[in-house]
């Protein structure tokens, strides 16, 4: 993400912003130390650990655009984040890169950067920062998406179902013991 904040500043001349970075964890320290180097440590905050509430409430109520600025690989390639879906139920247009699970949570909600693309990244930012209009029609867009398809009451049939498939030669075994003996 401090590639990308870097690219938005020098090479698009967009300095009139602010990154939030909310959470902590093993890689913080090396991401200060990267936005130092870069220089930017003016234009992000570094929050740390909230609760969920503040995230909600605090934070993305007052979010203009939000990032999902995790690299394309195996794991990322083939994983629903849930910070996706959050951002999406707060009406919030999200800048990510392509990436197939990102793109079939949030399909029209998101700007799609090429994979790993750091300065594609901060043009689908920069050209999301300059339209307020795409801006709101992306986050109905997700708002819509999340209580149209993804939200949990949608998934209950399809979870009742996988669990009754993978239970149901189990307790066929049962049955058949028990009308066995």
């Amino acid at each position: 993400m401090c590639r990308a904040l870097h690219s938005l500043r020098c090479d698009l001349g967009k300095a009139d912003f602010l990154c939030v970075v909310i959470g902590d964890g093993d890689a913080l320290p090396e991401i200060k130390k990267l936005a130092h180097e870069l220089e930017i440590e003016k234009n992000i905050w570094f929050v740390g650990w909230v609760s969920d509430l503040d995230v909600y409430f605090r934070y993305l109520a007052t979010a203009d655009i939000c990032v999902a600025p995790e690299p394309s690989n195996q794991y990322n390639d083939e994983s629903t984040f849930v910070k996706i879906m959050e951002y999406m139920l707060a009406e919030k247009p999200v800048v990510a890169f392509d990436l197939p699970e990102t793109r079939f949570s949030a399909e029209g909600a998101a700007s799609y950067a090429s994979p790993n693309n750091y300065q594609d990244f901060a043009a689908k930012l920069a050209a999301l920062m300059d339209d307020k209009a795409m801006r709101a029609s992306m986050g109905e867009l997700g708002r819509r998406r999340i209580e149209a398809k993804l939200a949990w009451q949608h998934s209950i049939p399809y979870l009742l179902a996988a669990y009754d498939r993978v239970s149901r030669p189990q307790r066929e075994r049962a049955l058949s013991a028990k009308s066995s003996a």
